[in-house]
């Protein structure tokens, strides 16, 4: 998926290229404050509901797409990403925190928060 992206003019950095294999989610996305730039891709969708994720995205002002659509390929989230990848950087431009959802029909809304 990251060179699909990185194909389609994207500038990306994986998960492992800057974190160990293991690294709490919480811990991850609290070091994001250091890198405003950055923005999230991630296919777990429950990062929103769980209180220690959901408290560090939003210390950090994270900026997070999350994939809604769960059983699919590398190759099938790499299409649905760079097809989106338009509206996720019109999307970006706002200031975090925030999740946004990207679902297989291209659909990039964020998500409200309770």
């Amino acid at each position: 998926m990251p060179e699909a992206l990185r194909l389609a003019g994207a500038t990306v950095i994986a998960h492992h290229e800057k974190f160990p294999t293991g690294a709490l989610d919480e811990v991850w996305l609290a070091a994001l404050a250091e890198h405003p730039e950055w923005i999230v891709l991630t296919k777990d969708a429950q990062i929103r509901r769980r209180p220690l994720e959901r408290q560090a995205y939003s210390n950090a002002r994270a900026r997070v797409f999350t994939l809604t659509s769960g059983n699919l390929t590398g190759a099938q989230q790499a299409e649905i990403l760079v097809r989106a990848l338009p509206k996720i950087r019109k999307l970006a431009r706002r200031r975090g925190p925030f999740i946004a959802k990207v679902t297989a029909s291209g659909i990039v809304e964020i998500l409200k928060l309770k």
